[in-house]
């Protein structure tokens, strides 16, 4: 007897029609193996797992049917090269999306963190901090914002039928083994989501050039053959502003450079966090601090990712021997758009 399956997977996403799709492909010791047709569920929540069997339609651990969000068919194919069907496109509209404003009824602002809110306990009619005072039901508080269904569900159930055209199995009118058309049902369902924009996505980008530390007459902490910057104390504020009425969350990083055309260190991201209409200066100490850089001379480029348009402006000082200013020069940060 040889296999009756497919082989299949959970879905992966498709850059070129922007959709997630799954494959069915064939496996060994079954070349005609073909697959019939494919259902596709998109259910609001995780079917119980006697759902697969016998017709294989969702349902809950109370035995009752759960209503999906959609079905989709994919039509059958031979499976010599495999068989992709779609779950859905990128672009889809979430099923379930519902919006929190402040000024609604244990609705807050979330931006700085979730807030313990002080609470009336019925059984004492006392007044603490607590996120669940009320029945266990109560999560605490709300924060002002969307929120979505996963994408493409909380779960994806998938039947699909298939038929090898020529399949030795047991026939149980005649009772004996035979030779001919035999078909096999997979069900299968797997959980998932995608991360939504935020404003901790990537979208735009800033790139804003860093110039920090002392140079000595003969370079600056790499030998002699380094001398492009000249011999001076150098210093560098990159100030964001917010321009917008909402509170947003943004990511910094740095790379520095090294002599001779060398790549330097790239730090991690680190995230900051700012309110409408707020403005902050990255100095060569927070540049430092994140590249974990010592004291010395550093140059190359904080990287600031936001999900929307800021104001980014560098401004670069030097000093000499008294301390004090001697040049001053502003450049505004351009945007770009990344992926």
């Amino acid at each position: 007897m040889h296999p009756r399956l497919a082989g299949y997977d959970a879905g992966t996403v498709d850059s070129s029609s922007d959709s997630l799709q799954l494959h069915f492909f064939p496996v060994k010791g079954a070349p005609g193996l073909r697959l019939e047709s494919a259902e596709i569920y998109q259910l609001p929540q995780l079917a119980w797992i006697d759902s697969l069997v016998g017709e294989g339609r969702p349902i809950t651990f109370d035995k009752l049917p759960i209503r999906p969000w959609s079905v989709t068919k994919c039509a059958g194919s031979e499976l010599t090269r495999g068989a992709t069907c779609t779950v859905a496109r990128l672009t889809q509209e979430p099923h379930v999306k519902e919006t929190f404003r402040l000024g609604q009824p244990g609705v807050y602002d979330c931006s700085q963190g979730v807030p313990i809110v002080p609470r009336r306990n019925p059984t004492t009619n006392a007044t603490r901090p607590s996120d669940s005072s009320r029945p266990l039901d109560y999560e605490g508080p709300i924060c002002a914002g969307s929120q979505t269904d996963p994408f493409p569900s909380a779960t994806v159930y998938v039947i699909a039928k298939f038929v090898d055209p020529a399949a030795k199995h047991w026939d149980p009118a005649s009772k004996q083994y035979v030779v001919g058309p035999l078909a096999s049902t997979t069900y299968y369902q797997f959980a998932g989501y995608r991360q939504g924009k935020s404003h901790l996505s990537s979208g735009l980008e800033y790139a804003a050039k860093f110039v920090c530390g002392r140079t000595e007459e003969t370079g600056h902490g790499e030998g002699p053959e380094r001398k492009e910057i000249a011999e001076g104390d150098y210093h560098t504020a990159i100030n964001v502003h917010n321009p917008t009425q909402n509170a947003i969350s943004i990511r910094v990083k740095s790379a520095s450079t090294r002599a001779n055309g060398k790549a330097g260190e790239i730090s991690r991201f680190a995230q900051i966090k700012m309110g409408p209409d707020e403005a902050i200066s990255l100095g060569c100490a927070q540049i430092r601090e994140l590249l974990g850089a010592r004291a010395g001379f550093v140059d190359g480029f904080a990287v600031i990712e936001s999900g929307v348009e800021l104001d980014v402006v560098a401004v670069y000082t030097t000093s000499g021997e008294r301390g004090r200013v001697e040049t001053l020069d502003t450049a505004r940060v351009p945007v770009r758009k990344v992926r």
